[in-house]
């Protein structure tokens, strides 16, 4: 265990005993993630701009998100529970932030740089990220080899990522041994380099799940529940801050009346998807188990992967394509409502200064809203290929939300109110350890 007191300049990466706050570092981290998944969203407009957009390309930029998104969600459950703030942190940051920022440069320099060196930078960035990230948990594993179970743990997230960086070389070689250095933006290639990055990315995500197994994972001691919560939180509101940029960026290439109306429409949505977040998560204290814990880990990745699409759906529906913009809302709010229920409803909610415990009967009313909302309004969108129904529509379910949040917390107040703080916790749900 590391002790805080015994800290050093360089430390080795060894299970962590206290709680830590996030460093600002780790911070800028996750804006630069945000960044890079902006590039691709900037991407994805230019190609449906340009009608240009394929199966090949579409299946390039999600794999890109996923993978990214995947990364940062590893190299944050092993620095809450491995790294402190030392010289190797600092390190490990850096060392996966500046290929980062140079993958997020080929999204936004699209249309101004040709495509063959855009192809290059990334695959060649990427490839550089993975060598970093194998780094990182192979040195760990090798610093834990006293213990069997951390050492694989560590060591099977390492050794995925370098059969990541192989595939990734193998996708730069193949194209120019064959046809030369000009060639690899071709359709043969392209689908080649796809069809590798989706090898990879699998290999990585089996990787992941089954160093979450059981077997691993209940040798954790502790989760840094706060601080895995600080981060998601960070992102989300990185994330969100992006969708801002990016839809007041397409009003000012094409502004007339319809599009300040979803411009207006765009900004209060993602207000509200602000407030409900962050209404519901100060009041949850993340109580649920230890194994929860880790799955909805990757169910939170599902929620960010969801506002990709939000982002580029308002984005071309303040620019005037309809019908793309109406297939993107319905992808992302689709996946958005889904995981960020699950998220945010499945754990016990409650606030003990306050006297807030969440009603089972409201969790079920919100559910069912959600549900029959969705369906209704993506029924209406699809049968009038409008894109204002889907933004209006998920604009008035989310409202809803809030008012039936906020008679929740009134009734709540009205009947525990008079409690002392003892008494309110003897109402509380007990959390099962089940690991």
């Amino acid at each position: 265990m590391v002790e805080q007191k015994n800290l050093k300049i360089w430390n080795k990466p060894r299970l962590i005993k206290v709680q830590r706050p996030a460093s600002l570092l780790e911070l800028f981290f996750d804006i630069v993630v945000v960044a890079l998944i902006g590039g691709i969203a900037h991407k994805l407009i230019f190609d449906v701009q340009n009608h240009s957009v394929g199966w090949v390309s579409m299946s390039f930029i999600i794999l890109q998100t996923l993978s990214t998104l995947l990364v940062w969600r590893a190299l944050t459950m092993y620095s809450i529970k491995f790294e402190v703030r030392d010289l190797r942190h600092r390190l490990v940051i850096f060392s996966c932030m500046f290929p980062m920022v140079l993958m997020a440069s080929t999204g936004y320099a699209k249309g101004e740089v040709p495509d063959v060196y855009l192809v290059y930078l990334n695959l060649c960035s990427y490839g550089a990220l993975m060598v970093s990230v194998s780094w990182i948990f192979i040195s760990a594993a090798m610093s834990n080899k006293d213990d069997n179970f951390f050492f694989w743990y560590l060591m099977i997230k390492g050794i995925t990522r370098t059969i990541s960086f192989l595939l990734i070389t193998i996708s730069l070689i193949i194209p120019i041994a064959i046809d030369g250095t000009s060639n690899i933006v071709e359709d043969k290639w392209t689908k080649l380099i796809t069809i590798l990055w989706a090898v990879e990315f699998l290999i990585q995500l089996l990787g992941d799940l089954f160093s979450s197994m059981r077997r691993y994972t209940s040798h954790f001691p502790n989760i840094s529940r706060h601080l895995l919560k600080e981060r998601f939180s960070i992102l989300y509101i990185a994330f969100l801050g992006e969708i801002i940029i990016q839809i007041i960026s397409s009003f000012a290439h094409h502004h007339d009346t319809e599009s300040f109306v979803y411009l207006f429409a765009s900004i209060l949505q993602v207000f509200l998807m602000f407030w409900i977040y962050f209404d519901l998560l100060n009041y949850n204290d993340l109580k649920k188990s230890y194994k929860w814990i880790w799955i909805y880990s990757f169910i939170m990745l599902l929620m960010f992967f969801s506002m990709l699409f939000i982002s580029c759906g308002l984005s071309l529906a303040i620019k005037g394509f309809n019908e793309e913009s109406v297939l993107l809302l319905l992808v992302g709010n689709l996946l958005y409502a889904g995981t960020s229920k699950i998220v945010l409803f499945s754990f016990n909610t409650f606030n003990k200064n306050k006297r807030y415990l969440e009603d089972s009967l409201f969790r079920i009313v919100v559910l069912v809203l959600w549900i029959a909302g969705l369906l209704v309004v993506i029924s209406f969108t699809l049968v009038f290929k409008q894109e204002e129904i889907m933004i209006w529509g998920i604009i008035t379910l989310e409202i809803t939300t809030i008012i039936l949040t906020s008679v929740a917390m009134i009734k709540s107040k009205k009947k525990y109110l008079h409690m002392t703080i003892k008494e309110f916790e003897a109402q509380l749900p007990k959390t099962k350890n089940d690991w």
